[in-house]
């Protein structure tokens, strides 16, 4: 174990909801954790010159004292935590976000975080309260350390891990004094890589990986169209290059706490030119072929799992098929659920995402299908829905009242948005209450009209929009990422 002498030691403060405990014994180092784990020390110096800004916005900040303008030693204390490794990895990435200075310091700054709620004013206290028991909830307060106002402290609360990550982040973008109270509006956000045309590269892939975990995006959603081992090829396993690929950005997914989903889109019978067999919903030897897939799949690293149905015939492709099942609509329910049912053995808190054949409003159909579908398909399965239209211009908290009731349960947005890089816009900023996720398509890339790097000239603005649509404005919310992303593009 490291520890470090020359640290302060940060006593237990009742103002900051470390309750009326004693202070840490004379004897007893703390353990600043940095790079290796909760016990390790790597103090950085840095120089925290302008703030980095916030963005997405928190919900509440206040500011009520200039910065600290003076060289700090940072140091990182995540012991308090239940999991802190992905923290503890991604620190030094952390730091170099800000300017630093690597040499001599003439204040520090300890950032701990608590293993109880803090103690906050009457106002943050209430947007704590507003927050329910949103997973991803944090607090932070950093103020002048009492016996040196060089030394800046900072307590931090969240209950989960990404929760956690997301408080560091945001702490670290006001080296000043500052309460900070947050959380999304949204429960799932993040991207799909569900287009027609080339996949991302390995490297796109990871670069917009991080971009949206800087972004607190949470879901990375991965079905590219033209990935043949997803839809024409489902049955195939991956070979050894495609796999690697898959495997990397699972990786680089956990790194940054955000889920990966890979999907599978059995239903794709082909074309009249090159026709090919679908999947026969009432074959139990093809149901085993389709989780042979998905258990190579999670031998590497994938542990979240989505079905498409979509863009495929309306009519059942099988004679078996019209024979056991009333429609499509239940034939496709009893292989959503058959499948989320084997998941959930895998792991019971799976969740699985699918996405069915009548996805959007424009669809001929669309009532008849999800009308079918809701009350047969298990409670514990999001469904993706693109909006009044496939390629919705609009879409308002009214136009989810119809697909909601239908479906039994919030939908989960698929945004075809945009086919050209402009902010995000046309979403009422009532729809967060409407909604069990908001996804955006990476449709920039459609075709290979535009190139992937496209999509992170706007990245910022479907980010922001997911994490607060009540206040999203998309002028305001695009010059501010103009100004924001050149610190990490």
């Amino acid at each position: 174990m490291s520890v470090s002498q020359g640290v302060p030691r940060m006593g237990v403060d009742a103002s900051l909801g470390r309750g009326t405990a004693d202070p840490l014994p004379r004897r007893q180092h703390v353990a600043w954790a940095l790079i290796v784990s909760a016990a390790g020390l790597l103090p950085m110096a840095c120089q925290p010159s302008k703030p980095q800004p916030l963005y997405p916005a928190p919900r509440y900040l206040s500011i009520d004292e200039e910065r600290v303008g003076k060289r700090c030693q940072t140091r990182i204390d995540t012991s308090a935590l239940s999991q802190h490794a992905a923290i503890d990895a991604l620190l030094p990435e952390l730091l170099s976000m800000r300017e630093q200075d690597r040499g001599g310091s003439r204040c520090t700054w300890a950032l701990r975080f608590s293993s109880t709620p803090l103690a906050l004013s009457a106002e943050a206290a209430m947007q704590w309260t507003l927050a329910g028991g949103h997973p991803e909830r944090y607090a932070v307060v950093t103020r002048r350390a009492a016996s040196n106002d060089a030394q800046l402290e900072t307590q931090l609360f969240a209950v989960s891990e990404r929760g956690a990550l997301y408080a560091l982040m945001s702490a670290l973008a006001v080296p000043q004094p500052v309460v900070i109270v947050d959380w999304p509006a949204i429960p799932l956000r993040g991207l799909i890589e569900g287009y027609y045309g080339r996949p991302l590269s390995n490297s796109e892939r990871s670069a917009t990986l991080r971009r949206m975990g800087w972004l607190r995006q949470n879901l990375f959603l991965y079905g590219p169209k033209d990935d043949p081992y997803h839809r024409a090829e489902w049955a195939t396993p991956y070979p050894a290059d495609r796999a690697r690929e898959l495997a990397d950005a699972a990786a680089e997914s956990d790194r940054r706490l955000i889920d990966f989903l890979w999907s599978i889109s059995p239903g794709y019978a082909g074309t009249k030119q090159a026709p090919i067999t679908p999947i026969q919903y009432s074959s139990d030897a093809d149901f085993l072929r389709l989780t042979a897939k998905i258990e190579q799949v999670r031998g590497l690293g994938v542990r979240k799992f989505s079905l498409f149905l979509d863009d495929i015939s309306p009519d059942l492709h099988h004679a078996a098929d019209k024979a056991a099942f009333p429609s499509q609509a239940a034939a496709h329910a009893s292989l959503m659920n058959r499948l989320q049912e084997y998941l959930r053995q895998k792991d019971p808190a799976a969740r699985l995402l699918v996405v069915g054949t009548a996805y959007a409003s424009d669809i001929k159909g669309w009532p008849q299908y999800n009308q079918e579908l809701g009350p047969l398909l298990r409670p514990d399965i999001d469904v993706l829905w693109t909006g009044p239209l496939t390629f919705s211009a609009t879409i308002q908290a009214s136009d989810m009242t119809t697909i909601n009731g239908l479906l039994r349960r919030k939908v989960v947005i698929w945004d075809n948005w945009p086919l050209q890089p402009v902010a995000l816009q046309g979403r009422s900023r009532d729809l967060a209450d409407s909604l069990g996720g908001f996804l955006t398509n990476l449709m920039l890339s459609q075709d290979n009209k535009h190139p992937p790097s496209a999509t992170w000239s706007i990245l910022g603005t479907l980010a922001d929009y997911d994490w607060d649509p009540s206040r999203y404005d998309s002028t305001q919310s695009l010059n501010t990422w103009k100004a924001w992303a050149p610190r990490f593009l």
